[in-house]
This record gives C-alpha cells, structure tokens and sequence, in this order.
C-alpha cells in the first residue's frame, strides 16, 4: 500500500478544522497519518482529538507549535514526515472530496515529483455556529503539463490541489528550496525538480470568508505583500544560480526567458484583446478602416486601368508625334500670321 504523510496547519478555528479532519477521515485511500501542528490554544484542538479518537486510530500525531508562523508551522510539520512514499501540506480552511488521494495517486507516474488535482475557490461567511456557503468558482485549472515559466511569475498551485513524493519534497527541505511554504514556491521548487501530473478533477477546495477580523479571517490577505516580495527573490536567486552555473552571456538567457515569459506574455494577451477586431470600442475604427482599405483597393484598380489604356494607346500617338514635329515651320508661320511669337 503507498502511504501518505498529511501536514494540517491549524490556529485556534476549530469549525473550520473540523470540516477539515472530515475530508481527511472520509478518504478513500486509507493508508495515511496525519501530522496536526496546532499553532493555537491546546484545548479546542485536543478536544476534537478525541471526538474523533476512535476513526484516527494510530493515525494522528498532535505536533504542538504555539503561535508559529504558517510557514514555521509547514517546517515542523514537514520535518516529521518520515518516510512516507507521498506527503500532502493542509490548511484547517481547505477541505479534500474523499477522493483526493485516490485520484491524485492513481494520476502519478513514475517520473512525476508531484500531481495536482483541480480545486474550487469557495465564497463562504461565518456564522454562530458554522459555516455558509455564498458562492464557488473553478479555481486551480491548468491543463497538463505544468510551465515553469508561467509559476514563476504568476500564481502558483494551491498547496491544498497538491501531492508531492515524500523524497523529492525531502530533499528540497533539507536544502532550503521551500523555506518558504508558499504556493507558488512549492510548485515551481518541484518542478525544477520534474515534471507535476495533473488530475483533471475538482477535488480539493479552498475557503475564503467574508470576515476581515478575528481569528476566521482569511490569513492569505495579509501576506500579499509578503508573499510578493518572496516570488522576486525566488526569481532573482533561480536567475542567479543559472548565471553563475554556465559560461558567458548565453548561459543567462534561457533563466531571463523563464523570468520574463510570465509578463511578456500578460503583455501580449493584453495587446491581443485590445487589438482584436472583436473589441467592442473599436467597432468604429474598424468600419472606417475597412471602407478606407476598400476605397484605396479601387483607387489602385482604377489606376492600373488607366495605365493600361495609355500604354495600348502609345503605338496609336507615335505617328501624330512625328507629324507634329513636320509641321513646326508651317505652325511658325501661322504664329506670325496671328502676331504671335514663337
């Protein structure tokens, strides 16, 4: 049987952490161990411990970390992995459909150092004494494979739509190519690493509240910031490593390629949607420039025609040319004749 190893990252939201432990204990796949770093007060977290005691079994380890960071809370969590074949990091507010596992494991192949399925991003408000749900949309949907270029610049592959081999993601870790947790850095750290299957599948969500205080609140809009500042230093060290690991100028263009794909691209689509013919505010520009092109069109018809005409009549006009000539004395004497001067 392949094992599993799942990090769950909680901090004192018990409701949501519920939904959670849910997901995971209505796996399909049976063969994994939760790892529950509870960066919050022990009680409530203890409390669900043992409501739950029963379907856990051996299965849970509580891994105490009061008030870590999420990404000091990843590490801890990550470190006691142990040696499953396959590791999954969690956040109390995501939740997995019950075949997640199943999924993801069975669109592993063997040169893959990840898989991730496709997610939800879910709309949802707090209330007493639960949840409700406003509104869902398709989010992590990125066809196979996966470009690197892209997560380097744009956003990454939710943490909660991962699966990632346990010695692949264990050796990054002990390195420092994941110090951050992040999701963008998770996936481009493992994709330099190979190749990430995709599960075509909405299999995993990610919660979003209304809320924008107290503990229910959303963590990730506080760390836009953040996590912007760690894309451009992760982008600046890759840019680094490339420069200084080959000869030349030429052994820089490739990493400034991967770097700036991203934006060059979001540049393009952009000049693409505003160019294109079907942009309603250039209706108007377009009408005129196509009767102006039409009309420059018979402009140049009319104009070969004419010149064909005079071409057929050259041989006609060469004879009246020379007649004209002979007449020149004949047309003096009619000037004089006239009182005119030539």
């Amino acid at each position: 049987m392949i094992t599993v190893s799942i990090v769950l990252r909680t901090h004192d939201r018990p409701i949501l952490l519920a939904r959670a432990l849910c997901g995971i204990l209505g796996q399909t796949h049976a063969d994994w161990r939760l790892i529950l770093v509870n960066a919050g007060a022990p009680g409530p977290v203890e409390a669900l411990a043992r409501t739950y005691a029963t379907a856990f079994g051996d299965r849970l380890t509580l891994l105490p970390a009061p008030d870590a960071a999420p990404d000091r809370a990843a590490a801890l969590g990550l470190a006691q992995a142990g040696a499953a074949d396959w590791v999954a990091l969690h956040d109390d507010d995501d939740a997995w459909h019950p075949d997640f596992l199943r999924a993801g494991l069975a669109g592993a192949a063997a040169d893959h150092v990840a898989v991730a399925c496709h997610g939800w991003r879910v709309e949802e408000r707090m209330e007493a004494d639960g949840v409700v749900e406003e509104r869902r949309e398709p989010g992590f949907s990125d066809p196979y494979p996966l470009e690197l270029a892209r997560l380097l610049g744009g956003p990454g592959v939710p943490p909660i739509c991962l699966l990632m081999r346990g010695a692949v993601l264990d050796r990054l870790r002990r390195t420092g190519a994941i110090a951050g947790h992040d999701a963008a850095g998770l996936a481009s750290a493992l994709l330099l690493e190979g190749e990430i299957g995709v599960v075509p599948r909405r299999l995993a969500f990610t919660y979003r509240r209304i809320t924008r205080a107290g503990p229910y609140a959303n963590r990730s809009a506080g760390l836009d910031r953040r996590d912007g500042i760690a894309a451009t230093l992760r982008r600046n060290r890759l840019l680094r490593e490339a420069a200084s690991g080959a000869a030349g100028p030429a052994g820089i263009v490739p990493a400034l390629e991967a770097a700036l794909a991203p934006s060059l691209q979001a540049v393009q689509d952009r000049l693409d949607r505003n160019g294109g013919w079907g942009h309603g505010r250039h209706a108007d520009t377009q009408e005129r420039l196509i009767r102006l092109e039409a009309a420059v069109a018979a402009l140049l018809q009319r104009s070969d025609r004419t010149l064909d005409a005079l071409t057929a009549l050259e041989p006609v006009l060469r004879p009246l040319g020379r007649i004209w000539d002979a007449l020149e004395r004949p047309r003096h004497w009619l000037a004089r004749l006239r009182g005119r001067r030539r």
